[in-house]
């Protein structure tokens, strides 16, 4: 297996910068969706009785909406609002005016941002800026990473959950490894890939009808809310983290949902008594790879499943000791578990398999290059296997 270099001061650093101004995954921009997204926009605004509109934005976004899809709903581009200083007056026989309120028509009923490089901060900006006019402020594209940056998601989480401050505190410092999934503190491409591992796990419980689950690294324990209720299973949640595992209770537990702090390398839990267990992104953690394994097989009945999760090479971080490629992790799995499934997964709503949920995919097992076993033209970002214990 590949083991990950240690990581210098500066690689740290950085990584912790990344936790706290957390960014979506670069998606490809679907024309279909972007024309969906513009016709809702317009059929809002003839909705709203708004027949003049004001584009704000770059040339390069506002050029090709100066008519459409606004002309089939009756509603005319008044102006370009001039947010680059460019010299020219006009913009395909547009109007370009500056970015001043006084400059802006008077008939102008609604400003449209049609930039998709927005901040909360760029828009707040605007919305003060033009406050004083009686124009809306529509905001064409959504999503936007700074709505995660970490005093942003501090405020929004306090004032949106019953969480107390000290609780909103101590997730965004961890948020590198145990945030909560069920909460709005991560981009949505990047919460939806966490979420749909256990989409998979909680389909697997309904097909197997498995009674008895184990969560294996469970982190704050959001997973319980799809595990506990799939199949009627009684869910077992086991963290190292002792702080991890009073959170994960309070907020997940339930009659059917307990959580246990204990290593998933020794967990306490009675042999031969779970139907499935969920590890996702646990073994790279793992500096003996075997002892896990072992874990697994104690406490798996005979023919109880595994799913377990890792990242496909995507190199060092403060927290992994193992860097593992598709190849090395079916081997580290193969010697006590018989694989049944590989599936790879990226951060997309695409749907590869109905099967699956979205964005993964099979893998065929004799595939070891990590770029021939890709979609969209990338190779998965991670990789799940689904195993079972091997028949002595």
């Amino acid at each position: 297996m590949s083991t990950a270099s240690s990581m210098t001061s500066e690689e740290n650093a950085a990584f912790k910068k990344g936790m706290d101004n957390p960014s979506s995954p670069i998606l490809p921009r679907i024309e279909e969706l972007r024309q969906q997204i513009l016709e809702k926009s317009a059929a809002y605004l003839k909705a709203s009785q708004i027949s003049k509109i004001a584009l704000y934005g770059s040339g390069p976004y506002a050029r090709p909406l100066l008519r459409q899809p606004w002309a089939r709903y009756g509603i005319r581009v008044s102006c370009v609002i001039n947010s680059e200083n460019i010299t020219r007056s006009s913009i395909g026989g547009v109007p370009l005016v500056s970015n001043s309120p006084s400059d802006l028509p008077s008939d102008v009923q609604a400003i449209v941002i049609v930039s998709p490089e927005q901040s909360q901060l760029y828009i707040q900006q605007i919305r003060e800026r033009f406050q004083s006019c009686n124009a809306q402020i529509i905001q064409l594209y959504g999503n936007h990473d700074a709505d995660y940056q970490r005093d942003v998601t501090i405020e929004r989480l306090t004032r949106t959950t019953e969480l107390s401050s000290q609780d909103v505190e101590w997730l965004l410092e961890n948020r590198g490894e145990r945030h909560d999934a069920s909460l709005d503190m991560l981009p949505p491409a990047r919460t939806e890939l966490h979420l749909r591992r256990y989409e998979l796990a909680a389909d697997l419980c309904n097909s197997n009808e498995c009674k008895t689950v184990a969560d294996l690294a469970c982190g704050t324990g959001y997973g319980a809310d799809l595990l506990a209720r799939s199949s009627h299973s009684q869910y077992s949640g086991v963290d190292i983290d002792e702080q991890t595992i009073e959170f994960a209770q309070r907020r997940h537990g339930t009659d059917k949902a307990k959580f246990y702090c204990a290593s998933a390398c020794e967990t306490a839990i009675d042999s031969t008594s779970i139907d499935l267990i969920a590890s996702f992104e646990t073994i790279e953690h793992i500096e003996e790879t075997d002892q896990l394994l072992k874990e697994f097989v104690r406490v798996l009945k005979p023919n109880g499943l595994l799913v377990v999760s890792t990242p496909n090479k995507m190199g060092p971080t403060p927290y992994h000791v193992h860097d593992f490629s598709f190849e090395s992790f079916l081997l580290a799995i193969s010697d006590r578990f018989e694989i049944l499934d590989v599936v790879g997964q990226l951060p997309l709503d695409t749907i590869f398999d109905q099967t699956l949920p979205p964005g993964m995919w099979r893998i065929d097992q004799s595939q070891v290059d990590a770029d021939a076993i890709g979609r969209e033209n990338r190779k998965p970002d991670y990789l799940i296997a689904i195993a079972r214990v091997r028949s002595e």
